[in-house]
């Protein structure tokens, strides 16, 4: 089912990114005529008069920037599920949950196929994650026999510990660190016992929601030795993507 899942993201991807090198191009193109039509009347006119043309350059290479932005998003996207994932020969040892359209969609068929595999009842299963010791992807010999490995985490307004496996006190003017690869286990909801653990919110970008006002994507268990109160007065949670 998880398999599934993302051979129906690869699809989207493709066609999406399809679209997006098109718009890129034919952007690119209409700011270097626009580009050349200024240098032209600058030649042209004088310095006084050329106040006007810079806005709209301007904002036309803004537009060439941001779409740029998405563009390389979209090329990751592909190399990761088209050619590094390989999902039709098996689902991938880390997910890039950033990567996805709807990463929600993804978690719960974890959840729908453990359930199905387990003869759990789907009402009383949820998610529970675990943050393990490897830093890159490279570290991962194997994916795991249930749930799956998640990189791309971003954790802001806090650092991790690596030694002690627990949060720590941000060091000084770093917001954002990167969490290591985060394991999401699926799990019978009364066997969930959770002590000394911060349920953590995870969103989509560091402004904790999307273009469609949608934010929130699960919540994620990360171990603390100090009082919870303190990491959610420090705002604490954990992004998709992020600004740095």
């Amino acid at each position: 089912m998880a398999r599934g899942h993302l051979c129906t993201e690869r699809e989207q991807t493709v066609s999406v990114s399809a679209q997006g090198c098109a718009q890129v191009t034919n952007l690119r193109a209409r700011v270097v005529n626009e580009h050349t039509a200024e240098e032209n009347v600058r030649a042209r006119q004088p310095l006084c008069a050329l106040g006007s043309l810079s806005a709209r350059s301007v904002s036309d290479s803004c537009s060439l920037g941001c779409k740029g932005f998405w563009h390389s998003g979209g090329v990751a996207r592909i190399m990761c599920i088209c050619f590094v994932y390989k999902v039709d020969k098996g689902e991938p040892k880390v997910i890039w949950l950033a990567g996805l359209h709807v990463p929600e969609s993804y978690l719960t068929a974890l959840v729908q196929a453990a359930c199905r595999k387990n003869g759990w009842p789907l009402d009383r299963s949820t998610l529970y994650t675990k943050v393990t010791p490897f830093r890159s992807e490279v570290e991962v010999t194997d994916r795991p026999k249930e749930g799956c490995f998640a990189s791309g985490l971003y954790l802001e307004g806090a650092d991790w510990d690596m030694e002690k496996g627990c949060l720590m006190t941000s060091k000084t003017k770093v917001q954002v660190v990167e969490l290591p690869i985060l394991k999401i286990i699926p799990i019978k909801t009364h066997c969930l016992g959770l002590e000394d653990t911060l349920r953590t919110p995870v969103y989509t970008t560091s402004t904790r929601r999307n273009e469609m006002g949608v934010g929130l994507v699960f919540e994620a268990d990360l171990c603390t030795n100090m009082d919870i109160s303190d990491w959610v007065l420090q705002g604490v949670c954990l992004c998709l993507n992020t600004d740095m």
